[in-house]
């Protein structure tokens, strides 16, 4: 966690996709329940490959996130990986920078 900007950062590797489901589930869930928590940062910037599971799983984030009154940042997504979440609009849902 960086504590100055009291962010929750869940860095991924190559690879988003429904193999990481658990790690990920695990993380998220350690963020949301971080009372000094109050932005969730998925960093990409090592991800080459994302698929539909992993875009679901975005999507069930921000609505936990939502409901935890925290916010969802996806950071440092290039490539095919900005392009796929491009495509599919998450942008329109969650912050992107």
């Amino acid at each position: 966690m960086n504590d100055t900007s009291r962010e929750g950062v869940i860095a991924l590797g190559e690879r988003f996709d429904f193999g990481i489901h658990q790690t990920f589930i695990a993380e998220s869930q350690q963020c949301l329940e971080d009372t000094s928590v109050r932005t969730l940062v998925v960093n990409l910037a090592r991800t080459q490959f994302i698929d539909s599971a992993a875009l679901g799983m975005l999507i069930q984030l921000k609505k936990k996130c939502d409901n935890a009154n925290k916010s969802l940042v996806i950071s440092n997504a290039k490539g095919s990986v900005k392009d796929t979440l491009e495509i599919a609009n998450i942008q329109k849902m969650i912050t992107m920078r």
